[in-house]
């Protein structure tokens, strides 16, 4: 009783119905909150997985039933929560009778810091990837601005004269400007729709 584990000994074959629990340390009693009495003879897998992880349990069932020792992870109700749960699963062969042992400890926060750290490792690839974006928007937009300030300039003059030539290759060159942000545009638009 003195490991943190809660820790069952269940006898008969994994995934019976026959199978009852046999053993509970305390770490377990104090889990499912009720007493150990009632623990004892009772089926353990409605102990040990919501209805919606049952598949996932009966994968692990399977293996024991087999003789291999299983690994998963299941949301289990722990008081009025519901928590993930690490649980292995071991058969014991030494025994006449199928026996097999189950140590399960609660990894909701190991989950929630992991969640955490993808959430963030996102966040810092988004505020790069914005970054980039507002980079190379910035780069045609102020060559765009620039160009139609000069064209303003002139215009102010009133008769741009000898200037018309090189307002045709200004224009021409903010044409080339503008379709440089539409493709930039266009390929941010298509990377989200893809997100």
């Amino acid at each position: 009783d003195r490991v943190r584990d809660a820790v069952v000994v269940v006898q008969g074959v994994a995934g019976s119905p026959d199978a009852v629990i046999v053993y509970a340390n305390e770490a377990f009693v104090q889990w499912v909150g009720v007493p150990r009495e009632s623990i004892i003879g009772d089926s353990p897998y409605h102990m040990l997985s919501t209805k919606e992880d049952r598949g996932t349990l009966d994968v692990a069932l399977g293996l024991v039933g087999d003789g291999k020792p299983a690994t998963t992870k299941l949301v289990q109700r722990k008081g009025d929560s519901l928590v993930w749960v690490e649980v292995d699963f071991e058969p014991i062969t030494e025994l006449d009778e199928p026996h097999w042992i189950v140590f399960q400890r609660d990894v909701t926060e190991r989950e929630r810091r992991i969640a955490q750290e993808f959430l963030l490792d996102r966040a810092s690839t988004l505020g790069a990837l914005s970054s980039g974006v507002a980079h190379e928007l910035n780069n045609p937009l102020s060559f765009v601005r620039a160009n139609v300030e000069y064209v303003a300039e002139i215009l102010k003059k009133g008769d741009p004269g000898e200037s018309s030539e090189e307002l045709v290759e200004v224009l021409d060159e903010t044409r080339i400007g503008l379709d440089r942000l539409s493709r930039c545009l266009l390929y941010t638009s298509d990377a989200a729709d893809d997100s």
